[in-house]
């Protein structure tokens, strides 16, 4: 088959937009981090821990700062696993604002499918879209001879974000990931759906122990999105003695919700991206991601540690109370107090780890119990699970 560059898949008009940075722009480019995944870090990994990409929005650089901090007081391997991926800015396109290093990173990707249209790059002519579409141009544009039709249609902040997500799960299969997790500028992992120490554990276990075949795990949605029937019967059910309750694992549809703010794709996911942009036309990520998962086209999930207040739909809120924020402070307490609350004993040490090693447990990844319906319950002794072991330096510890 004929495998095509995107600059030329995507508009007629597209080798007049491949151009340079301009050098006036001096916020990092979308490339400056692509690829920093696979660099190897001097302090010890989880292994098997995903790759980490926090997408960075323009004019919310000093955001990552908190989300870095939260990371380093809650993941093993602290703000060394966060790689920031900084969004294109589209209102400086396409001179600037990352449109050259954008389209170089999804053209390049040899595998996507001829007649592959990402619309999102999309770049109209300036007078046409004065003259047809009343587009009134800016200071920037009003000399331009193109100009971004996500700009004329008033959906910049939507094509940013989703060619963000798009351009970090191409870079994860080029360096062939066998997970990735991405978060935005703005989500801690205190918005996973039970406190934020069990994040490393559950994690884990969800990768060794959860479903052989998935594609997305939904990291902040709890039981929201997943269909009445599935949240009577949970997919699986993990345990750990370092939990104070077990987490539930449900398949989830989507029904009725979107985002995409914090969430992780397997190495399936990452192997389909561009078939399904073949097939699909590649919108906002967010509804994209839903309708992919709702349709039956994408195995789903969703998570949360049994009765976690904040993961309840409105329906099953009567009766319970939220937690006293001293004791479990919300992820907005944590962002307002700069990502981590430096009194709080709930700070992940590493000590969970050592304990369990010494008792001759292994890792001390949590146990799995599989739906009433799966009647042969999967077996996997700790000590074959995948450890947290430090790596190699020539190995960055992601699946």
């Amino acid at each position: 088959r004929t495998h095509v560059r995107l600059a030329v898949a995507l508009i007629a008009l597209a080798s007049l937009c491949l151009l340079g940075v301009s050098a006036g722009n001096t916020r990092p480019g979308i490339s400056a981090r692509l690829g920093a995944g696979a660099v190897a870090r001097k302090r010890g990994h989880l292994r098997g821990f995903p790759m980490v990409r926090a997408l960075v929005a323009p004019g919310q650089e000093a955001t990552l700062k908190v989300v870095e901090n939260n990371w380093e007081a809650y993941h093993a391997n602290g703000r060394d696993a966060l790689v920031p991926l900084y969004l294109p800015d589209v209102s400086l396109w396409p001179d600037g604002g990352g449109f050259a290093e954008l389209s170089a990173v999804i053209g390049g990707e040899r595998d996507l499918e001829e007649g592959t249209v990402i619309s999102y790059l999309k770049m109209l002519d300036r007078k046409h879209a004065q003259a047809e579409l009343g587009y009134e141009p800016d200071e920037h544009h009003e000399k331009q001879k193109l100009v971004p039709a996500a700009l004329v249609d008033g959906m910049e902040d939507f094509a940013s974000a989703s060619l963000g997500h798009l351009a970090a799960w191409l870079e994860a299969k080029k360096l062939k990931k066998k997970s990735l997790i991405v978060n935005d500028w703005k989500t801690l992992i205190a918005n996973h759906m039970g406190p934020p120490e069990d994040f490393d554990l559950f994690i884990m276990s969800f990768l060794n122990k959860g479903p052989k075949k998935w594609d997305v795990l939904f990291l902040d949605k709890g039981e929201r999105g997943v269909d009445p029937e599935a949240l009577k019967k949970p997919f699986a059910t993990f345990r750990n003695d370092e939990w104070s309750e077990p987490y539930l694992v449900f398949r989830n549809r989507a029904a009725g919700v979107a985002g995409a703010s914090f969430y992780m794709v397997s190495e399936s996911f990452l192997k389909k991206v561009p078939s399904l942009l073949a097939q699909f036309q590649f919108t906002a990520v967010d509804g994209w991601l839903s309708t992919l998962c709702r349709d039956g086209q994408l195995k789903c999930f969703s998570h949360m540690r049994r009765d976690w207040f904040f993961g309840f739909t409105p329906e099953h809120l009567k009766g319970h109370h939220p937690p006293d924020a001293r004791v479990v402070p919300t992820a907005e307490l944590l962002f307002e107090a700069g990502g981590v609350i430096r009194d709080s004993e709930k700070t992940f040490s590493g000590d969970e780890t050592k304990k369990g090693e010494e008792a001759g447990e292994g890792p001390g990844l949590g146990t799995a119990k599989k739906a009433p319906k799966k009647k042969r319950e999967r077996k996997v002794s700790r000590a074959a699970a995948l450890g947290w072991a430090p790596l190699d330096a020539s190995d960055d510890g992601a699946r």
